[in-house]
């Protein structure tokens, strides 16, 4: 099994060293959107993966700016947000990476999310199959009460699913975010394996969400690993 890890320190050859595969790269804040536009930050992004490649690295995955969707309305998503993210998807293929990760917005209600991300996702997946990008939806929680995103059960994950049928949408397991939400990670994995396109695996508590490397102390049982690697080894997915 390849594994990938997040780049925070550029330490390239360090971690072909020791055995890495690739790298999950995140593009900036949306905070920083009129940076994100730029060909300077184009530039900025092509350099790093100038430096990854150089070290034998890979990029397996990247992870768009977060959007909170706070104005709920598609005209602000299209003259705010959809420009930044589409630019973020065009990179990703300049990076020759298949698969972008992509927190969907969390509302004041389900049926709220829901629409919201509907309205979304119509005008992301279009960008993604232009450029043979997947968009994987990633499992998340609600802040620091853990309540529910109405994106973090089999149920939620196949709404989207069969709602746009299209393979340029898939799912991002991530593994801690299951333990927030008192869900195995592995049954998940179970259930969605033909839709996961992409894996984010660490561990943690029901209280908060701490990234921990797996097996570590006294974290590490929250999750079986063993299992999970035997199912994630035995799957398309490996």
């Amino acid at each position: 099994m390849n594994i990938s890890i997040c780049d925070r320190n550029g330490l390239y050859e360090y971690l072909k060293e020791h055995g890495y595969y690739g790298l999950d790269v995140a593009f900036d804040s949306f905070s920083k959107r009129d940076f994100i536009l730029s060909d300077e930050y184009s530039n900025y992004i092509m350099e790093k993966y100038k430096r990854i490649s150089a070290a034998g690295l890979k990029v397996c995955q990247t992870h768009l700016s977060y959007d909170t969707g706070e104005d709920g309305t598609v005209k602000k998503f299209e003259e705010n947000v959809l420009p930044a993210l589409s630019k973020e998807i065009e990179l990703t293929k300049a990076l020759n990476c298949k698969v972008c990760v992509l927190h969907l917005s969390i509302r004041e209600n389900k049926e709220v999310s829901q629409k919201y991300n509907i309205q979304r996702l119509s005008r992301l997946i279009p960008v993604a199959e232009k450029h043979g990008v997947i968009l994987a939806i990633e499992n998340t929680y609600n802040g620091e009460s853990y309540g529910d995103s109405y994106i973090s059960s089999y149920e939620d994950f196949m709404f989207y699913m069969d709602y746009f049928k299209t393979s340029s949408l898939g799912i991002c397991l991530d593994t801690g975010h299951a333990v927030v939400r008192n869900q195995n990670p592995v049954e998940l994995f179970k259930k969605l394996e033909k839709y996961i396109v992409a894996l984010h695996l660490h561990t943690t508590t029901e209280n908060y969400d701490l990234h921990a490397i797996p097996f570590t102390p006294p974290y590490g049982e929250k999750i079986d690993w063993f299992e999970l690697y035997k199912v994630i080894s035995n799957s398309s997915y490996s």
